[in-house]
């Protein structure tokens, strides 16, 4: 007995011991990518964290130990890297490995994994502080040393997304003061890289996730409001409308259209017009012809034959998005594929919004929803094996162990 008692003890300091090296690993990893030899470090670190991860769940995972084989197979691919494509299958290995360990965790780990994220990198922003202090005073753009301009702003929102669900996930305010300004220098990290995506998807990806938690009180209000005012409602539907209506032809005028573009800024403008042509390049590449539309047109003729610099107007190797990206290189199977899977998502966040607290439920959404609009409009992830994991593990978030529903659903009722 005695033995056994000891064994346990052993066994338990064992496993904080490999939780502890799987969360340094996993955060250093994300710090790395802003030193300038950074990148295989970060990829290295990434492969720890995944080892460690696969060995510590052998007990409650059957398949822990083929991921682990998997991750050893491929580590060359990891953390070297293997050719220029967006979409390899060591980005698949990572994305599905990650997923799979980050299956089923307590809402008190995805806290823990959230705050270390976020923590990571504020501490990475503050090793690069006088370049985006030289954004500050001089808008010189920032990117990360070993990122694109778009991977450095998804993981800005991605890190403050954490951030905000970080805060929301803890119940007690020890974490707050290593938060607070982590998130705050996290959000600065995607102004410096003025991009518009990060900057408007971090607030809007919070906002979803509370109206989709806090759906059934808002609409509660909503009703009550409209069933005493509806009468002031329509009076102020009806003048909205006819003032619209007057003021059209005054706002569509020649000087406010340009006073107007030229708030947005002409760069943003034809960036944006440029980006509707990419899209609509994509969406047509199926139906050239020859059965393309069940196979796609392969990534190599997706931007060398069909979407060309003389065809868009610049030097573009993917889609942008996500979704338009695998239709167009591969076709009506795959994206049929994808879309499924989304929808089994979006139920599986329908059920757990029904089920789960609102703090877990909108912390979790949050970065979920920050990952896959971002997606939509960049490509951001691809080709970065740290970025690539926090996205399979992140969103396996979603699929939240069944204990904690029920645990949830016994305190509600209590």
């Amino acid at each position: 007995m005695k033995d056994k008692v000891e064994n346990q003890h052993w066994g338990n300091d064992l496993n904080l011991l490999l939780s502890i090296l799987a969360y340094a690993s996993m955060a250093s990893a994300i710090t790395a990518l802003f030193l300038d030899t950074g990148s295989r470090v970060s990829a290295g670190l990434t492969t720890v964290w995944i080892g460690i991860e696969a060995l510590r769940r052998t007990r409650d995972l059957p398949w822990s130990w083929g991921l682990l084989a998997i991750v050893l197979l491929n580590i060359r691919g990891i953390v070297v890297g293997d050719g220029a494509q967006p979409v390899s299958h060591m980005d698949y290995v990572l994305i599905i490995t990650s997923f799979l360990l980050g299956f089923g965790r307590s809402a008190k780990s995805w806290q823990r994994s959230a705050a270390l994220c976020c923590i990571a990198c504020g501490v990475g922003v503050l090793l690069r502080f006088e370049i985006i202090l030289d954004f500050a005073r001089w808008g010189i753009e920032y990117q990360a040393p070993t990122l694109t301009k778009n991977q450095t702003a998804l993981l800005g929102g991605f890190a403050s997304s954490c951030g905000v669900m970080a805060l929301l996930l803890s119940r007690n305010r020890h974490w707050w003061p290593l938060l607070i300004p982590s998130t705050g220098l996290c959000l600065l990290l995607s102004y410096a890289t003025t991009s518009r995506a990060a900057l408007a998807l971090t607030p809007l990806s919070a906002a979803l996730a509370l109206s989709i938690s806090w759906r059934e009180p808002i609409a509660h209000l909503l009703k009550s409001w409209l069933e005493r005012h509806w009468r002031r409602m329509c009076w102020v539907l009806a003048g909205t409308m006819m003032a619209a209506l007057a003021s059209a032809q005054r706002f569509l005028s020649a000087p406010v259209a340009t006073q107007l573009a030229a708030m947005y800024g002409r760069e943003n403008l034809e960036n944006d017009l440029g980006r509707l042509k990419v899209y609509s390049c994509y969406a047509e590449l199926p139906f050239k012809g020859e059965n393309r539309f069940f196979y796609g047109v392969g990534y190599q003729n997706s931007w060398q034959k069909w979407c060309t610099p003389e065809v868009l107007g610049r030097q573009l190797h993917h889609a942008h998005n996500l979704l338009l990206q695998i239709w167009g290189d591969t076709g009506a199977v795959p994206t049929v594929f994808l879309l499924i899977c989304f929808s089994l998502i979006l139920i599986r966040i329908w059920r757990n919004s029904l089920t789960l607290s609102w703090r877990t439920n909108t912390g979790v959404l949050s970065v979920f929803i920050y990952i896959s609009l971002f997606n939509m409009v960049e490509l951001g992830v691809l080709k970065v094996p740290a970025l690539m994991a926090s996205l399979g593990y992140f969103m396996s978030a979603i699929y939240l162990p069944h204990e904690t529903s029920i645990q949830v659903n016994q305190n509600n009722s209590t």
